[in-house]
């Protein structure tokens, strides 16, 4: 059956009405975006859309019905397409999302999720969270970033981390957990195998939505000359179980651990990830390696019941053989060989899954296999351990303020995961400082403590803090010359040890960004958040990295270089505030901003005039929203190439920025480019 037949068919039934963006993934939300964008731009050849707030589904594309034109626009994963009416009946593939709008970044930190879809081109995002390692007060953040590939794969682009605290206070793992980023890639469309594929301890199991990895199998077998072995071989007898306490290992709230490198892995279905009080059938938590969908406890079975699935495993009769380098005793569960698969004794297959209106998947059990048992279809070559894994650059924070950490990572990591093909690591260094203590001197401004105030850290601190931010770029910058190393100390601790208000990107040796954020007694929290998310932005410009853009910026002073980043900067760090704290929306923070500067006279192209006038050319549809979202202004040296005062729409928009109208008869007060401004 043809695609556009399927379209046609399914959107009279599975119209999805957008009410709240946290009730879907983030392809509904991106597809709204996209539809939009392509509407503004092509009105002419669409026509008004059937439902403009919805969007509709159907074997894992995501799409928009245009009557007029006859014409679907549809979303497959990040892939585009266009169908119908004057397209015709064949499929045309128009490019990636990214080509049109910036995906959303979406902050899950201990959500549960809700979605049935059980196609991974539905969960195409980019997913952050900060979590904390309850075992030593670390935060860390996490990210997730799905797409779907050429081959229609999906891919899953983790550092496998989750979206909720790890570990506990007693609770001590071999390694504590690091940041390991992983790619897998999973198959939209699996299909059921001639033979199932056993589990096997050099392969992963699965990857939840939240980034974080399934292991089903312990790596250790019993011996009777020793407490446990390294057993590597799939099919080796007395394979412990993880969830038995002869195991020895240590699993914390959600049923996972690190392994000897840091990795934090599952060994069961984490409650976390959804509802266990459900008022109907659980969502979606993740894909196996085969690319089956695995859902969460509970299903409404033939009766009409909600319920938990039942495995269909148990415990073998009488006791285990007790001869050489066998454990004898009763099966209690101590190992993987201890249990019996009996079909039909409960809900599921030997794999722990069933079907379900048409739909195979895998389901969480309190009992063995917990999750999976064996794989139903094909493991993609992606989950075997012995692959390289991928580079995905890492967001850190150190915290010497007394406010809340997670929040301050938040608001950087949400920044940071905007930026497409980003490069860098970048690490937000925040300490306090008190009131402003005296005019700052050409030294003081030398080593960039413009305003200096009183210094309220104690000297083992500064020390603490100094030796952080130097152990910083000495990982970071492995072969920066001696002499630039020694500048970058005196500087550092010239501006700790005398106040230095500096909120700047300091940037040590282009391949890593370092943020240096002083927060005084002055600052609201709010203003911090913004404080973080601005700096962190510059750490995606990749023009920072090319010496011959930074030279030529420099030497062919004054140019627009600086005015767009950090009207860029403020742009974005004012969406990260719109999400994160709720209250303006981003255009009224601002158009307010812009209009109070210029009252006040301040006319000069800078941080808020700068965001103001790239707002206007959004406006006017004369520049995509996207280039600023994501960093990709910065690529190359477009700065000076492109966004320079020979293009007339640069030109217009420093001219015209300030034609902002005050509506004072609206509460609150609002905002908005007068007609001269948006048709000049």
């Amino acid at each position: 059956m043809k695609l556009l037949t399927l379209l046609r068919a399914s959107f009279l039934s599975m119209t999805l009405l957008l009410i709240s963006p946290m009730a879907f993934s983030n392809i509904e939300v991106d597809a709204l975006k996209l539809f939009a964008w392509l509407e503004s731009k092509y009105s002419d050849v669409l026509g008004v859309p059937k439902f403009a707030d919805s969007v509709s589904k159907t074997q894992g594309y995501t799409y928009r019905y245009y009557p007029d034109s006859g014409i679907y626009l549809a979303l497959y994963g990040d892939q585009v397409y266009g169908i119908g009416g004057a397209l015709g009946e064949d499929l045309i593939s128009v490019g990636t999302i990214e080509n049109f709008v910036a995906k959303s970044v979406t902050d899950i930190s201990n959500i549960k999720f809700t979605s049935r879809a059980a196609t991974c081109s539905y969960f195409v995002a980019k997913n952050v969270a900060v979590v904390k390692d309850l075992s030593n007060d670390n935060f860390l953040a996490a990210k997730l970033d799905v797409r779907v590939a050429a081959d229609g794969t999906c891919k899953f682009l983790s550092n496998s981390l989750p979206n909720h605290d790890v570990g506990g206070i007693g609770i001590n793992f071999v390694v504590p957990v690091l940041a390991k980023p992983s790619r897998y890639k999973v198959s939209a469309s699996p299909k059921q195998a001639a033979v199932v594929s056993a589990l096997s301890p050099t392969r992963t199991d699965a990857i939840f939505l939240n980034g974080a990895p399934l292991k089903s199998l312990e790596p250790t077998c019993f011996s009777s000359s020793e407490e446990n072995i390294l057993c590597t071989d799939a099919d080796q007898s007395w394979r412990y179980d993880p969830r038995s306490s002869a195991a020895n290992i240590t699993l914390d709230a959600h049923l996972g651990h690190t392994d000897g490198t840091g990795l934090y892995h599952y060994h069961g279905g984490p409650a976390a990830l959804f509802d266990q009080f459900p008022g109907t059938d659980s969502p979606v938590i993740g894909f196996a390696a085969d690319g089956f969908p695995i859902y969460g406890s509970y299903f409404t079975d033939t009766s009409g019941i909600l319920r938990s699935a039942k495995s269909s495993y148990s415990l073998k009769p009488g006791s285990r053989p007790a001869g050489i380098d066998e454990p004898g005793k009763s099966y209690d569960g101590t190992f993987v060989d201890d249990y019996e698969y009996i079909a039909g004794s409960g809900d599921l297959d030997e794999c722990n899954g069933m079907t379900l209106a048409g739909q195979y998947g895998y389901f969480v059990t309190n009992a063995y296999p917990w999750v999976v048992g064996c794989l139903m279809g094909t493991p993609n070559d992606s989950f075997y351990k012995t692959l390289d894994e991928v580079s995905l650059p890492q967001t850190r924070m150190s915290n010497y303020s007394s406010y809340d950490t997670k929040e301050l990572l938040s608001a950087a990591v949400v920044v940071s995961e905007h930026a497409r093909d980003r490069k860098r690591d970048i690490k937000v260094f925040v300490w306090p400082v008190g009131s402003a203590s005296r005019e700052a001197t050409s030294e003081d401004r030398e080593y960039m403590a413009f305003t200096p105030h009183f210094v309220t850290m104690s000297d083992a601190k500064i020390e603490n803090l100094l030796a952080e931010m130097l152990n910083w770029i000495d990982t970071s910058c492995p072969n920066m010359n001696s002499n630039a190393r020694a500048e970058e100390s005196i500087r550092l601790r010239y501006l700790l040890e005398n106040g230095g208000d500096a909120a700047t990107l300091a940037v040590p040796c282009y391949s890593a960004g370092m943020g240096l954020v002083a927060a005084t007694s002055e600052s609201d929290f709010s203003t911090l958040k913004y404080i973080v998310a601005h700096e962190t932005y510059h750490g995606i410009q990749q023009d920072l990295e090319i010496e011959a853009c930074r030279d030529r910026r420099e030497a062919n002073e004054p140019n627009n270089s600086r005015w767009l980043a950090e009207g860029t900067a403020d742009y974005v760090a004012k969406s990260v505030l719109e999400k994160m704290d709720g209250g303006p929306s981003l255009e009224q923070r601002i158009l307010k901003d812009a209009y109070l500067d210029y009252q006040a006279g301040e006319t000069q192209m800078s941080t808020r005039q700068g965001s103001a006038a790239l707002l206007l050319m959004v406006k006017r549809g004369d520049l995509d929203e996207r280039i600023i979202l994501d960093g990709s202004m910065f690529w190359k040296c477009e700065t000076l190439d492109v966004y320079n005062d020979n293009n007339p729409i640069i030109s217009n928009a420093k001219s015209s920025w300030f034609m902002i109208d005050e509506d004072t008869s609206t509460s609150p007060v609002t905002y908005k480019f007068n007609g001269d401004a948006l048709t000049r």
